[in-house]
């Protein structure tokens, strides 16, 4: 009948990939699949310098895959627990002497592939440490 509907609910875990040891590029980085899917984090909600992210690999069953409209239609984004290396100290100069890294806890939020670049200028990674 007409206005009739058919909701197809297929569950899809959540996927950590690694690269393969040749792609220097990604060594001991993660990306993050949910079935077709790819995802990266941007800018927009993880602040600037990606680069100092991590994703915590040792608590992976943690992620979360949560629905968001923010973009005008509705489409999973991840929570991934992870990890932000606080900058080194101030005034230190480019290089300096040795101090240990210290982090702290951080949600990273990895949207759809296809949805970057929507919301302003700015950093994106497909590629994150694990």
């Amino acid at each position: 009948m007409d206005g009739d509907e058919i909701l197809i609910d297929i569950p899809m875990k959540v996927r950590c990939l690694s690269a393969d040891v040749g792609v220097r590029e990604d060594l001991g980085k993660v990306a993050f699949m949910r079935g077709p899917v790819c995802y990266c984090m941007e800018e927009a909600d993880n602040g600037k310098n990606l680069h100092l992210l991590r994703a915590d690999t040792e608590r992976l069953s943690e992620i979360t895959a949560e629905s968001s409209r923010e973009l005008g239609h509705e489409m999973r984004i991840l929570r991934v627990p992870g990890k932000r290396l606080e900058e080194g100290p101030k005034g230190a100069g480019l290089y300096h002497e040795y101090v240990p890294a210290v982090e702290s806890d951080a949600v990273l939020t990895f949207v759809p592939y296809y949805a970057w670049s929507n919301r302003g200028e700015g950093e994106m990674s497909v590629w994150v440490r694990g």
